[in-house]
């Protein structure tokens, strides 16, 4: 397979190539048997690296407590006093290093 027919690896590019999608578009994917694989694929590794991601956000939070008051945080991240707290007790990254 040529890499013009390679299928779309970035969920941004794959959803607009399905909002800009001509007739059998999806025949590179495998059809819809293809895609309905592809997305469910796709929507595992992103649900995995959303919960890394938030588990970086946890350690940093965390790291900012330690010289930041919580209201202080709140209001530099834009989210209520209740959402730094409870993001702080998350679970976090293991191995912060900043």
């Amino acid at each position: 397979m040529s890499a013009e027919n390679e299928p779309a690896a970035d969920p941004g590019q794959f959803l607009r190539e399905v909002a800009n999608a001509d007739e059998g578009w999806s025949e590179r994917y495998g059809g819809p048997e293809g895609i309905a694989r592809w997305t469910l694929n796709l929507q595992d590794a992103l649900k995995e690296q959303a919960s890394d991601l938030a588990a970086v956000r946890t350690a940093a939070i965390r790291e900012m407590l330690t010289t930041r008051s919580l209201a202080d945080i709140a209001q530099a991240l834009g989210v209520s006093k209740q959402a730094v707290s409870k993001a702080a007790n998350s679970p976090t990254w293991t191995d912060p290093r900043w």
